[in-house]
């Protein structure tokens, strides 16, 4: 055998092992962690589409407080976290992940209406419409925070601390500018996509976690799962979680048909 042709087999020995080291550590890890899959949808019907038809240029816009998916009933926007805390579970300490979050704007409406950080993330928002805006953050515990928008000038705030609950961004200027953010201070969180699909990995098994559940429109106190009527109490519910996937179906929530 030539030294080129036992190069390339070496090579390719060193690959297929390192492949088999990366397998065992994956199995390793779903072995010790669980992944938490939900949906959480409308019960009753799918409410239609609000339109906002803000004054000046603008066209008019989607009212992004109940975004339903008319195929499936999929509720998007919903916030879906461990609560942690006082009266939440208890946590190993998580290090912070010193990330930056961008969320821009453009043609009235923000292009995330409910996104998720750490405690010490910092958020960049940027500008891309001709008008400028006033962004106002309601915090809890950091300070209360505003983002003048000019231009395409990106302006950054740093979040240092966690929040109980999601924090609504308002503009002063153009009230019909909105969205949430939910700051934390883990990682284990999870906004529904447009199918009302939420999936949160690496939750610790073999003890009870205290989830919870947010969004602007619907209420969580009263859902139904698997066709029973359930009460959440304050939008919450426990669970103790096997390795692997944990797959908790469909949450249907009701809605006011106004």
């Amino acid at each position: 055998m030539s030294s080129r042709l036992l190069r390339i087999c070496i090579g390719v020995l060193a690959a297929w092992l390192l492949l088999d080291r990366t397998a065992e550590r994956v199995v390793a890890q779903d072995e010790r962690t669980a992944t938490l899959r939900i949906r959480f949808k409308v019960h009753g019907g799918v409410p239609k589409q609000r339109m906002i038809n803000p004054p000046g240029v603008l066209p008019p816009i989607p009212d992004e407080s109940l975004v339903v998916n008319p195929l499936n009933g999929g509720v998007q926007n919903v916030f879906f976290y461990v609560q942690t805390g006082r009266t939440g579970t208890k946590l190993p300490p998580v290090p912070p992940t010193q990330k930056t979050v961008r969320v821009d704007i453009q043609n009235g409406r923000l292009n995330q209406h409910a996104f998720i950080m750490q405690a010490g993330d910092k958020l960049q928002m940027r500008n891309k419409d001709p008008s400028g805006y006033n962004l106002s953050f309601a915090f809890f515990k950091n300070p209360a925070a505003t983002i003048l928008l000019q231009g395409n000038a990106p302006a950054t705030l740093t979040i240092k601390q966690s929040e109980p609950a999601p924090t609504p961004i308002r503009c002063t200027v153009k009230p019909w500018v909105s969205a949430s953010v939910l700051v934390l201070d883990h990682p284990y969180a999870a906004v529904s996509d447009e199918d009302g699909f939420c999936e949160i990995k690496g939750l610790p098994v073999g003890k009870e976690i205290i989830f919870r559940a947010n969004h602007e429109t619907l209420s969580f106190s009263n859902v139904i799962i698997s066709g029973l009527p359930q009460v959440w109490k304050r939008n919450r519910f426990e669970a103790t979680l096997t390795p692997g996937l944990n797959d908790f179906g469909v949450v249907e929530l009701p809605w006011n048909r106004r």
